[in-house]
């Protein structure tokens, strides 16, 4: 089960969110650009090896207010696409 926290923010963050998942670690953070408009910063982090040769991997999609709508749109019908495929198998929702 995911576990989800808020986190300190940085400056230019209004709000901030995370949870873990297994080996990765997801944001949601939403940040204010130099315009003063909002938007949505979503990344997943990851270690690519152990011990001393560890290295954090971030992917990072940002959405700004202009997207904000269809990227909501989208991502909510994928979501539930992925809900359908896998029940459809006997998989988890």
């Amino acid at each position: 089960m995911a576990e989800h926290s808020l986190r300190a923010v940085q400056p230019d963050e209004v709000e901030s969110a995370r949870f873990r998942a297994g080996f990765r670690t997801y944001f949601f953070d939403i940040r204010k650009t130099r315009e003063g408009d909002y938007f949505l910063s979503v990344s997943e982090s990851h270690k690519t090896a152990e011990g001393r040769d560890a290295v954090y991997v971030r992917n990072r999609i940002l959405v700004y207010k202009e997207d904000v709508d269809r990227f909501e749109s989208a991502m909510n019908n994928s979501i539930r696409r992925v809900r359908e495929l896998n029940a459809a198998r006997g998989g988890e929702r």
